[in-house]
């Protein structure tokens, strides 16, 4: 059975499970915020933007290209078969447990090894690590045939990404008048 281990210092949280973890983070969540972010994502003119830096490869996408992406990179993952490498999987929360704000996920693949850091919040994938080129050379043909095998099955032929982040947008733009009218609500009792 999984157990909870605190640790001292951050006073994170964690538990197995196979091959994941869930690590808790001693913060909160500012949602205001995290919509916010989410909803200048729906704004990007790009689907995806691949840009090498110091720290490694960044992954820019879209809001709904991004939960594709997350999606698919996740399966993609969870199920490698060990001949082709192992990975471990941790999901960081906040200290409410209700939101996973990141994945970090390590990749060791024979003699090759990087490390994947999935940021809900941001819509963004950090590829970091001695092999992060493997990613790209490797691993995303493979997630790119999961999004779409995935889309086929739910019979999306011609996927418009505008249209569904211009709908997300209008839906986290409601979100977030509606949690001001409430706050301005409350200040004003």
């Amino acid at each position: 059975m999984s157990s909870l281990v605190p640790k001292s210092k951050s006073r994170e949280k964690s538990r197995n499970e196979g091959n994941e973890e869930t690590h808790v983070k001693n913060y909160t969540l500012n949602i205001t915020k995290a919509l916010y972010k989410k909803l200048e994502a729906t704004k990007r003119n790009l689907s995806i933007e691949y840009k090498h830096t110091a720290g490694g490869i960044v992954l820019t996408a879209d809001a709904v290209t991004f939960e594709l992406l997350r999606l698919a990179t996740l399966n993609y993952l969870e199920n490698l078969p060990e001949i082709k490498g192992q990975t471990n999987i941790r999901k960081i929360t906040d200290k409410s447990q209700t939101t996973i704000v990141q994945h970090i996920i390590k990749v060791a693949m024979n003699s090759t090894s990087y490390t994947i850091n999935i940021y809900n919040t941001t819509s963004r994938l950090l590829i970091n690590g001695t092999d992060a080129n493997q990613f790209l050379a490797n691993d995303i043909n493979s997630i790119h045939e999961i999004i779409l095998k995935g889309l086929q099955e739910q019979g999306v032929k011609g996927l418009n990404t505008e249209e569904f982040n211009r709908q997300l947008g209008n839906q986290l733009q409601n979100l977030l008048d509606n949690n001001d009218l409430a706050k301005g609500r409350r200040m004003n009792e």
